[in-house]
């Protein structure tokens, strides 16, 4: 075990009456009024300042700017989990400042209980556009005043209308809503979002930067403790290295160094192992009781939920409370003295403690891969700004891999300041950065960025320049030394827009339009003949003649045309999910024992539940609700029995019915991003590699699935392995059926194949050329 002390942490407090605006109970520190000072020179301010350190109420310092009364806000919380807190914090702000706004939560639980029969995307707009249009499903008076509000949402809604994902007929709409009707956007732990996700607000600001909303006064601020360097680097790009500014701890002013200061961190005694988390814990859980007995208040963070929720079980006479995934709202609110959490809680959570004096995290226990992540969870003990309380010692136990414990191993029993501790984690190779694949960037963000533009292009006049110029722009940032065009682009989405509407057919009107039926059909038989080294591209006249003879009315033809158009609809589709593309099939789950979650009944990702628990399948909705009551309706209906004894991981079977050799296999399907359907599961225990008997209903579970996936052959593996090495990507494995001899592959699903493959790019080609050096024999 390797021990150190962290030195207790204190922020500057600002002079008096910096801000002769503010009421707020709470003295002002000196970054929170930096923040709000930025913000009136620069039209994005980011502040980095460590965790606990008040940064959401830096940001609702705006609101206090004459420039802003009178205008809506926007809060991006990355989670729905955080949307309640976040509206919680901004309203006690407003209340306690006399501002006159409105707080407006913006999430799909919001838009239900609206309505379950309008559109969705209407629902959306018309709140946007008039919060009292629903004020009974809001709670607000019949007589309620129309304010200006603070609307908080999460992320995924505001993709879903920043790039025209919502219905036809409310595209326009909500995305106007969007663009125009915040003149103040918050976007809170800019650090948690990957390469995608960031390129998804890079577009964003770059519209409102060429549109002129920032001339016309619309600003941004972007909160985030741990920011990657490439964040600066495209920032610079966009705006230039002075049309932005940073406020973060290293960049105070001298003129500040004698400001008075008030404790937000405890001291803290901080002990690193090499073992592992849920093993440590089976052998010290009387800690755990001592703590509890003597008032010390305890969180358990994971990454794994298994490990939680196997944990729970053994601590369950404790009576923990689970902060997860499956738990609702309710029950993440409720008060405990240990706590048991997933990263829900890295991302800017608050463990409210009413009436406590001192810290509400006494004592911290978790496991980290990357340092950022660490960064974030030691930061959650030992909070202590506008406490009573500030000198009392926290204590953690951290978790890591034995090459981190090595390299830490150099620091053992000495004492660092926060500020050290932090450098030492930022530049330590054994806890890299959560997302450091960028290389989607450059090949596909241009690509994702452009449907949005293509829409806009579709609802205005055709003489407006403004979506190629932006286009031009976005290029110049994503991809300077791209040589495709707007025309170009227009033709793909083109093409998946004629997919899709062409699947919605029914069945007969499907066959009967010839020209598309060849369009299609054309494609097919081009991918079919195509290799690395022959790209061949048939015609939909050259497939005319044959159509009837070949086709139409050949059950067995068309189903595999079908298959290959939604593969191709699945891979386009993946790129438009402002999350993971492809998560796996939801289960039914019947909990009596609560092992999953507080709540018997619940709805869960299959592969999970089936990898950590003992299941029994039912054989219909019907056995399943004669037990669980009315249910949803879910790809397999399931009772948990109990924890496994031990994890097991999945594989994807792949039957490979057109009976293909091993090399066309390779050359059809390996080192691109395809679309497979009709793929099979099958499961393994991790530490004996034995393959386990998996039910039919499971097996079954995802063969109507068209699921993107690179699949990676036998002579890549090992640069996939160092591409995936350090970072939260899994590679899995696919079994490939050659007449009864499987094969195995490593395979990267959903949007995560978007991610990994730019990063292989330089080494297919190498092997390429490689292969072309090769001298011809005859």
């Amino acid at each position: 075990m390797i021990t150190l002390q962290l030195t207790g942490h204190a922020e500057k407090l600002a002079p008096a009456a910096a801000i002769p605006a503010y009421r707020g109970a709470s003295p002002l520190l000196y970054h929170q009024v930096r923040t709000y000072q930025a913000l009136e020179q620069a039209t994005l301010v980011m502040n980095t300042y460590a965790t606990g350190t008040g940064k959401t109420n830096a940001a609702l310092l705006r609101l206090l700017h004459p420039a802003q009364q009178g205008h809506n806000t926007l809060i991006i919380a990355p989670t729905n989990a955080l949307i309640e807190q976040h509206c919680a914090d901004a309203q006690a702000f407003i209340d306690a400042n006399n501002i006159p706004m409105r707080t407006v939560p913006i999430n799909a639980a919001t838009i239900r209980a609206i309505s379950s029969e309008t559109r969705r995307g209407e629902i959306l707009q018309r709140l946007i556009a008039n919060p009292l249009t629903f004020n009974q499903e809001l709670g607000l008076p019949d007589a309620a005043e129309k304010l200006p509000f603070v609307a908080v949402t999460n992320p995924d809604i505001f993709y879903l209308a920043l790039y025209f994902r919502y219905g036809r007929l409310d595209q326009r709409n909500v995305w106007e809503k969007f663009i125009r009707q915040f003149r103040y956007i918050v976007i809170d732990e800019f650090h948690y979002y990957d390469t995608k996700q960031f390129s998804n607000f890079l577009f964003f600001f770059k519209l409102w930067h060429e549109w002129g909303y920032f001339a016309a006064g619309y600003k941004i601020c972007l909160l985030s403790a741990t920011p990657r360097n490439a964040v600066y680097r495209y920032l610079n790009q966009l705006f230039g290295a002075d049309g932005w500014q940073r406020v973060g701890p290293d960049n105070e002013p001298a003129s500040s160094a004698d400001l008075p200061t008030t404790p937000t961190l405890t001291p803290l005694t901080l002990h690193i192992h090499n073992a592992k988390l849920e093993e440590w814990l089976q052998t010290q859980s009387q800690l755990i009781a001592d703590w509890q007995a003597n008032a010390l208040d305890s969180v358990i963070i994971s990454s794994s939920l298994g490990k939680i929720n196997r944990m729970y079980a053994s601590l369950r006479q404790l009576e923990p409370v689970r902060i997860t995934g499956p738990e609702p709202p309710e029950h993440r609110r409720l008060v405990r003295p240990v706590i048991l959490a997933t990263p829900t809680v890295d991302i800017g959570y608050n463990f409210g403690r009413p009436g406590k004096t001192r810290q509400s995290i006494d004592r911290l226990i978790c496991d980290a891969k990357f340092g950022d992540e660490l960064t974030q969870r030691i930061g959650r003990a030992g909070r202590v700004l506008g406490r009573e309380e500030t000198a009392i010692a926290s204590e953690a136990h951290v978790f890591v891999s034995e090459e981190a414990f090595a390299a830490l191993k150099t620091w053992d029993q000495q004492t660092l300041n926060r500020a050290e501790w932090a450098s030492i984690i930022q530049q330590l190779e054994q806890l890299p950065a959560k997302h450091q694949l960028e290389g989607y960037i450059n090949q596909y963000a241009l690509l994702e960025s452009f449907y949005p533009l293509l829409k806009l292009q579709q609802l205005t006049p055709k003489d407006d320049p403004d979506q190629e110029a932006l286009f031009d722009a976005m290029r110049a940032i994503f991809a300077p030394t791209s040589k495709r065009t707007f025309k170009s682009f227009r033709h793909v989405y083109q093409l998946y827009e004629e997919r899709e509407q062409w699947l919605k057919l029914a069945a007969s009107a499907k066959w009967a339009d010839r020209n598309a039926v060849a369009k299609h059909y054309a494609k097919y038989l081009s991918w079919l003949a195509c290799t690395k080294s022959i790209q061949q591209e048939i015609s939909p006249q050259q497939v005319r003649p044959i159509l009837d003879a070949r086709l139409i009315g050949h059950e067995k033809q068309q189903t595999e045309l079908i298959d290959f158009i939604e593969s191709q609809v699945a891979i386009t589709k993946a790129l438009f999910n402002f999350r993971e593309a492809w998560q796996g099939p939801k289960a039914a789950i019947y909990d009596p024992k609560q092992l999953l979650s507080s709540q018997t009944l619940n709805y869960f990702d299959l592969f999970h539940v089936f990898c950590n628990y003992e299941v029994t399948i039912y054989r219909s909705k019907a056995h399943f609700e004669q037990d669980a009551g009315p249910s949803e309706t879910a790809a397999v209906y399931l009772q948990i029995m109990q924890h496994r004894a031990t994890q097991l991981g999945l594989a994807f079977d792949y039957p490979n019915l057109d009976q293909l050799d091993q090399k066309t296999f390779e050359e059809r399907y390996c080192n691109a991003i395809v679309g497979l359907k009709g793929l099979g599961l099958s499961a393994f225990e991790y530490a004996t590699r034995l393959v386990v008997p998996t039910p039919s209903a499971i097996y079954n579970a995802v063969q109507t699935n068209a699921i993107p996936c690179l699949i990676v052959d036998q002579a890549s593996v090992s640069a996939l392995i160092r591409v995936l090495q350090g970072g939260p990507i899994y590679r899995q494995r696919l079994n490939v059926d050659f007449n009864g001899m499987f094969e195995e592959y490593s395979v990267v699903t959903g949007t995560a194949a978007f991610h990994v493959i730019p990063e292989l790019k330089r080494h297919f080609l190498m092997r390429q050329k490689r292969v072309n050096d090769q001298p011809i024999l005859l």
